[in-house]
């Protein structure tokens, strides 16, 4: 799977693959002003992709200090100590499946956590992200994107 993550200052491209293999990818593509992660740069020391309203965030679970072989167990990022995070985006305005649409979401005046304007691209991401994905895992509750009506 493989969509773009919009933050208020940059694009990401985040996928569970690469060559074939199972591994998380959260390369930044853009960037509107300054940041510590250059476009190319990747988030890294993880082997999950935790999806939650303040940031996408690589992280291992606590469980397990090195790459799981059987991934039926993965806690939420928020339910993991933060000694076992990784590399960390800005807030999450939206999700596309669309580079072009991410890339405009991004250029778009006055960018906000969860930002309205594109909630219809981000819960059809939302929904296309299944419970067994064995990389990307969704937060709930308080923690979970959300347009809070």
């Amino acid at each position: 799977m493989e969509f773009f993550a919009v933050t208020t200052t940059s694009v990401y491209r985040i996928a569970d693959q690469k060559d074939g293999k199972i591994v998380p990818v959260v390369e930044k593509i853009a960037l509107m002003g300054e940041s510590k992660i250059p476009v190319g740069g990747c988030l890294d020391n993880g082997y999950l992709i935790g999806i939650s309203r303040d940031r996408i965030c690589l992280y291992r679970d606590e469980d397990n200090s090195t790459y799981p072989t059987n991934r039926t167990h993965r806690r939420q990022l928020e339910d993991v100590n933060t000694f076992f995070w990784g590399g960390t985006t800005s807030p999450i305005t939206a999700l596309f499946f669309l580079k072009d649409e991410a890339l405009k979401c991004l250029n778009a005046s006055d960018l906000k956590c969860c930002d309205p304007r594109w909630r219809k691209q981000t819960e059809e991401v939302l929904a296309a992200i299944s419970d067994d994905n064995p990389v990307l895992v969704l937060s709930q509750g308080e923690f979970a994107i959300s347009f809070g009506e």
